[in-house]
């Protein structure tokens, strides 16, 4: 199949449609590197809660010497939750930008169920999440602020799950504000929320972007990067840029090389482990991280992530290492792992924590808290993603199917397509000219 470019040629003359029986290799180290950001996002809550000077430095209470350890690199990954976002939104920017771009026929009619799937396939695990947290709320499991003031882990750990909510309440977030008030039961559900956005901006840019060229695609794309660069959407933009240079010839020439995978993968990793959240780092940076610390909100996380994802999108050799099956399973129930980790941290290691702290002491008992938080953690993944996860993947598949299929969609898209448009514009700038 030939690939289309940002610089050469347009993309009805230079790629080849491909049959829609035919699909690209699933990329699982694509899976496997969601996998790896999700467990750092764990890593950083838990210590976060537990060993808040680990993480935050400052004014926050330091339980251990060693916690000094974790602000500088290697050991500082464990805290670099940061970059770990950052690397969801790139990838999913890329997900999804090559799942539509290898079909050339028929990709009206696969965006359109891929926007109608969208929210119905994150919102499973949201609802669910949701719903088990007024539960814990309503049935007093949170024990988040009493841990905070032992732990030392205030203002932070000891701001969420402060306020009942009635049942009304509720129930009017669950079904009318789902995404924009998961935060307050689950907190880390902000980014699914972004999640979903950030989602929609990709489709925007795909339902132009069959009908330009490719210089104009990269000049849409140069203005996408400017508008949101100072947000964290600016990953999903990322994941675009990087899904179409990924068709480039050139790649195949990256892939083969064996030194420069390597060199921007140390440098990605070296920026997205430097200690984000703690603010002193800030005005000591020079050089190189101060540079990236004025991008935006992702700062030097985001520069490390597209290091990072540059370097495994490049080489074949860490794309197979990344392929090993316990990394593929990792991936695979990374989601449930993002959704139920918070609310665990809140409940049961705090619970735990409690009642060990005072006959164990603050280590002993954040050690026993947190191995016997983990397997669970891991049995519940396991458990959610094939009774949630899985469904509602089916539920979105077959209701978009159902709706595409109704022909409305379909209808609707094509009385409005980017030719028509085209033309309105061209007419009405000609009778105000």
């Amino acid at each position: 199949m030939n690939r289309g470019s940002l610089t050469n040629g347009s993309p009805r003359s230079r790629e080849k449609p491909q049959d829609a029986n035919q699909r690209e290799p699933k990329r699982f180290y694509l899976d496997s590197l969601r996998g790896i950001a999700a467990t750092i996002v764990v890593a950083t809550h838990f210590l976060q809660a537990f060993y808040p000077y680990a993480v935050f430095g400052g004014s926050y209470r330091q339980q251990a010497s060693l916690e000094s350890v974790f602000h500088r690199p290697p050991f500082s990954l464990a805290i670099a939750g940061n970059f770990a976002v950052c690397l969801f939104f790139v990838l999913s920017g890329f997900v999804l930008t090559t799942g539509h771009m290898q079909f050339q026929s028929g990709s009206r009619s696969r965006l359109i169920k891929a926007m109608i799937k969208r929210p119905i396939r994150l919102g499973g695990m949201v609802a669910f999440s949701v719903l088990l947290s007024y539960a814990l709320l309503v049935c007093g499991c949170y024990f988040n602020e009493r841990v905070s003031w032992l732990t030392g882990s205030q203002p932070w750990f000891s701001s969420f799950w402060t306020n009942s909510i009635s049942m009304k309440a509720f129930a009017c977030d669950l079904i009318f504000g789902l995404f924009s008030t998961s935060e307050v039961y689950n907190p880390p559900m902000w980014t699914i929320y972004k999640e979903l956005k950030g989602s929609y901006i990709v489709f925007l840019y795909l339902v132009f972007r069959v009908h330009l060229k490719a210089s104009q695609r990269a000049i849409v794309l140069v203005v996408l990067f400017l508008l949101l660069y100072k947000s964290l959407y600016v990953g999903f933009v990322i994941g675009l840029v990087f899904a179409e240079l990924d068709r480039l010839p050139f790649m195949n020439k990256m892939r083969a090389s064996r030194v420069v995978a390597p060199l921007t993968l140390c440098l990605g990793l070296l920026l997205g482990m430097q200690p984000y959240y703690i603010e002193s780092v800030e005005s000591s940076l020079t050089g190189l991280l101060a540079t990236a610390s004025r991008f935006g909100t992702g700062s030097y996380s985001m520069f490390g992530a597209i290091l990072v994802f540059a370097s495994v999108l490049s080489s074949v050799s860490i794309q197979r290492a990344l392929d090993h099956r316990v990394l593929r399973y990792l991936g695979s129930v990374s989601y449930a792992m993002y959704a139920l980790h918070f609310l665990l941290l809140g409940s049961l290691a705090s619970w735990l924590y409690l009642n060990l702290c005072g006959s164990l002491g603050h280590f002993f008992a954040t050690v026993v808290a947190v191995s016997v938080t983990m397997p669970v953690l891991a049995i519940l993944s396991h458990i959610v993603t094939k009774a949630v996860d899985r469904p509602s993947n089916e539920l979105s598949n077959w209701l978009a199917n159902r709706l595409a299929h109704s022909g409305n969609w379909i209808h609707i898209t094509s009385t409005f397509s980017i030719a028509r448009l085209r033309g309105r514009v061209y007419r009405v700038g000609r009778r105000w000219s």
